[in-house]
């Protein structure tokens, strides 16, 4: 396999460090001691800064967006029961699993008028929300300042099989390699 390029003296950013996080907790069946060794003590490393980067904790919601979200929630279980009291659902894949959603057309008439209706009565909640994200986005995109460390390992000792199963490896341990 051809020793891929890493750039030096870059500090990675508030956003790199939750994908490296996510991205090592996510090897299964990783072969070698030392990269084994190495992921583990890198997610150590990383995951108090994981946790405290978490949306919800850096910017929780207000009481008035839950109401907002609940109350919307509500018109769209009325809008896919239909009025018989008990709404349709439907298995939707997501890169996480499967999960059960609601059968309806949000795009449909009937959902835009509802959503339009409680997006007038709860504007100001949902425009302080949409400002917690735009700052919380900007933040995620600044360099991270905060301490860690990323415990590396040799080109050498990296699987140098060209496989497909390894390019998901080599895409979250990357980081891992040391400079030569």
């Amino acid at each position: 396999m051809k020793k891929p390029e890493i750039k030096k003296d870059r500090k990675l950013t508030n956003l790199e460090v939750l994908q490296l996080h996510a991205e090592l907790r996510n090897l299964k069946s990783v072969p070698g001691l030392k990269l084994n060794y190495a992921i583990s003590r890198t997610i150590q490393s990383l995951k108090p800064l994981a946790e405290a980067y978490d949306q919800e904790k850096l910017i929780p919601k207000s009481e008035q967006f839950k109401k907002y979200e609940e109350e919307l929630r509500k018109a769209y279980e009325g809008i896919a029961s239909g009025g018989s009291g008990k709404p349709k659902t439907r298995m939707v894949q997501t890169p996480t699993g499967e999960i059960e959603t609601l059968d309806i057309d949000i795009n449909g008439e009937e959902a835009k008028q509802a959503r339009a209706k409680l997006q007038e009565e709860y504007s100001v909640s949902i425009e302080e929300r949409k400002s917690d994200v735009r700052e919380y986005t900007a933040w995620l995109n600044q360099e991270c300042e905060d301490e860690f460390r990323i415990h590396k390992i040799s080109f050498s000792e990296m699987p140098q099989n060209e496989t497909t199963d390894y390019k998901a490896l080599w895409d979250a341990c990357i980081l891992l390699v040391e400079n030569e």
